[in-house]
């Protein structure tokens, strides 16, 4: 089975296209549109894929809403340049961060949930998403892929001073970033809501991301690995953590050793601090709504 992608429109925000998919005996099987990132040489997670061949290979998470193929080149590595390129559903350009989204027709639509809003902005979405995803699932398991572009196709970059109107995370794959959340983000043992929970990560908490899939990251706290919803993850700041040898850090109404706690657990390792002011080898601190002391030896930026 193979499928051809043919890019047909680019613009600043997104490139959409057709994908046709055909059986080993040349018979179309399948057609569908595809939303995909505007070109951007190829950057991670604000261009799509460059053209070429490559193959599509079932990925299962566990969880049938986030079914998925695989792109990968022939034989069987990460596109260049990239980590964890996927076809996958979705309805808005901010769906992708590089991936492949499938779909019937496009739209100006607006969306309401309880985890996001968004307005019509006069940008062209792609509609009927997830049965579309279903239906080539249903194809087999892997696909030859091939992406391409009309003939004569103007493909140009986006420019650098257009850069700035698109809403996208800086964050890519091996960055330190940081939780944001006003009580606790649950880190499950896999993308989806109905994941075990492993672990609670508390606000300002630094993370290390290690995969990206648009809704879901995969992130590294300490020694323990999982995924949390990338709603609450953004950029860290140059700002400060706690540091210690996995022990929590003791935050104290006075800059002296002796029973004056603000809190009785302390702060977590890797939590992000904010400085107030700095009392010799003490450090006035604000952190979760609190201030108080803490040694300076357990932090770092």
């Amino acid at each position: 089975m193979k499928a051809t992608l043919i890019r047909n429109t680019y613009s600043k925000f997104q490139t959409l296209g057709k994908m046709t998919i055909v059986d080993d005996e040349g018979n179309v099987v399948f057609e569908c549109d595809t939303l995909e990132l505007p070109w951007k040489e190829n950057r991670n997670w604000i261009s799509c894929i460059p053209e070429g061949e490559y193959k599509a290979v079932f990925r299962d998470f566990g969880n049938y809403a986030n079914r998925s193929f695989h792109v990968q080149t022939p034989d069987g590595k990460e596109v260049p340049g990239r980590t964890s390129i996927l076809i996958h559903s979705g309805n808005f350009f901010t769906d992708t961060k590089g991936c492949i989204l499938v779909g019937e027709n496009y739209a100006d639509i607006a969306l309401k949930t309880k985890r996001r809003t968004i307005e019509k902005d006069g940008i062209l979405d792609i509609l009927n998403s997830r049965n579309t995803m279903n239906k080539i699932l249903e194809l087999g398991p892997s696909f030859k892929l091939d992406v391409t572009s009309l003939e004569n196709i103007d493909v140009k970059a986006v420019p650098e001073e257009e850069e700035n109107e698109i809403e996208l995370s800086p964050l890519k794959v091996g960055d330190t970033a940081t939780v944001n959340v006003k009580s606790s983000l649950n880190l499950r043992d896999k993308p989806s809501s109905k994941g075990n929970v492993i672990d609670q990560l508390s606000n300002n908490q630094r993370v290390i991301l290690l995969e990206d899939h648009d809704e879901w990251m995969k992130i590294k706290v300490e020694t323990i690995e999982g995924w949390v919803s990338s709603d609450f993850i953004q950029e860290k700041e140059d700002k400060l953590f706690v540091k210690t040898k996995g022990s929590n850090l003791n935050i104290r109404k006075t800059p002296e050793i002796g029973d004056n706690k603000v809190t009785p657990k302390g702060i977590k390792n890797g939590t992000e601090i904010e400085e107030l002011e700095k009392a010799g080898k003490w450090m006035k601190v604000s952190v979760v709504g609190k201030e108080g002391f803490v040694f300076q030896d357990y932090l770092q930026k």
